[in-house]
C-alpha cells in the first residue's frame, strides 16, 4: 500500500491541496528609491514590474554567482523580498552595502506572517477573483489584510497565502471548510523536486550561476540596465549559455546517498544533493548540477553502485 502522503501528492495533481511554508523568511523594503535601488540589485526588473505582481528572481555578486534565490512581491506601498531564512541576513546585509544615501528601509516580516501554498487545479477558486499567472492582490478576510500571489510553483497553477501569524490557524480552517486537504512535508518536497525547483543551500549555492537553474529563468530580465553581476550573466547569454553544468533530475530504482558522485564514461560529472521517491515518475528523483557531457535526457550514470539516468525537469506527467 503506498504511503499517505502519496495519495496527498496525486489529491494535489489532481485537485488541490495546501501547506505550510516553513523555512523562508520576508523582508519589507521601502523609501522613496527601494525601487530604482532594488532594480540594480537583481536580475529581475523591478522598474518595469505591473503594480500588484509576483515574481522569481536572484541577487548576484558581482563577478556573477549567487548570493541568494528571492521571490518579490510588488505592493503598493511596498516590496516584501523572501529568500530562505538562514540567508536573510546575508541578503539585508548586501542590501545595505550597497545602499549608500539611498532613500531607503529594511524590516524583518518573517514572523509578521505565516504562508501558506495552495496547490493544484482547483486552487484557483480559492481566491476572491481569478487571477493571473504572477498577480497579487489584497484580500480582506478573517477580519484582516492577507496577500495572496499566484506564483504556479511546483504546480500551474499554486497560489502562496501570506496571512497576519495571529490569522494562521482561523486561515487552516478556512481552506479546510472549502473542502482542501493539508499536505505534508513528503508530498510537498516531491512536488517540489518534481518541478525542478533547488532548495539554496542544499542543491545550489554561493559558487552557481543564476543561468544553471531551469527555474530560476522565469525571473532574470535580458534587457533590463546595469544590476551587480550583470557582466557574467549577459556575456553567458551572448554566447549561447554553453554553461559547464545544470540542474538535472536522476532516477534510480533505489536511494541514493546524498553527496555520492555522478559518473558518466569513468568521468566524475556531478553528485547528488538531494533525494525523494517521485510517485510522477514511479522511481526516486535526485537532484544534482550535472557536467554538460551528460545532461541530455536518458543519459546513463552510475552513483555508487546504483545506475540512474538523467532527466530534465520538470518531471512530466506520463
Amino acid at each position: 500500500m503506498a504511503p499517505e502522503w502519496e495519495r496527498q501528492h496525486r489529491m494535489a495533481r489532481d485537485r488541490a491541496g495546501f501547506n505550510r511554508v516553513n523555512g523562508r523568511s520576508l523582508t519589507a523594503l521601502t523609501g522613496d528609491d527601494s525601487r530604482s535601488f532594488l532594480h540594480g540589485m537583481v536580475v529581475s526588473d523591478i522598474q518595469g514590474a505591473k503594480p500588484n505582481s509576483w515574481t522569481l528572481s536572484a541577487m548576484l555578486n558581482s563577478k556573477g554567482r549567487m548570493v541568494s534565490d528571492l521571490a518579490l512581491y510588488n505592493l503598493p506601498d511596498r516590496i516584501l523580498i523572501e529568500t530562505e531564512r538562514d540567508l536573510q541576513g546575508t541578503v539585508e546585509t548586501t542590501l545595505k552595502r550597497y545602499a549608500l544615501r539611498a532613500d531607503l528601509e529594511l524590516r524583518n516580516q518573517t514572523e509578521d506572517w505565516a504562508m501558506i501554498d495552495i496547490t493544484g487545479p482547483d486552487s484557483a477558486a480559492v481566491g476572491p477573483e481569478p487571477m493571473q499567472p504572477g498577480q497579487v492582490l489584497s484580500w480582506e478576510i478573517l477580519g484582516g489584510r492577507t496577500v495572496l500571489a499566484r506564483t504556479d510553483l511546483p504546480l500551474q497553477p499554486t497560489l502562496r497565502w501570506l496571512v497576519p501569524a495571529g490569522l494562521e490557524q482561523a486561515a487552516l480552517d478556512h481552506l479546510r471548510t472549502a473542502g482542501l486537504e493539508r499536505i505534508d512535508h513528503a508530498a510537498a518536497t516531491a512536488l517540489r523536486m518534481e518541478a525542478g525547483i533547488p532548495v539554496f543551500g542544499t542543491d545550489v549555492g554561493p559558487d552557481n550561476l543564476v543561468l544553471e537553474v531551469p527555474a530560476y529563468r522565469s525571473g532574470i530580465s535580458f534587457d533590463k540596465g546595469c544590476y551587480v553581476g550583470q557582466e557574467t550573466v549577459a556575456r553567458l547569454h551572448a554566447r549561447g549559455e554553453n554553461l559547464a553544468r545544470h540542474l538535472r533530475g536522476i532516477l534510480t530504482d533505489q536511494e541514493p546517498e546524498p553527496g555520492t558522485a555522478l559518473e558518466y564514461r569513468g568521468k566524475e560529472v556531478g553528485s547528488v544533493s538531494s533525494t525523494t521517491w517521485s510517485p510522477l515518475a514511479g522511481k526516486y528523483l535526485s537532484l544534482a548540477l550535472v557536467h554538460r557531457s551528460a545532461t541530455e535526457d536518458g543519459t546513463a550514470v552510475t552513483i555508487g553502485p546504483l545506475t540512474g539516468e538523467v532527466t530534465t525537469l520538470p518531471i512530466q506527467d506520463g
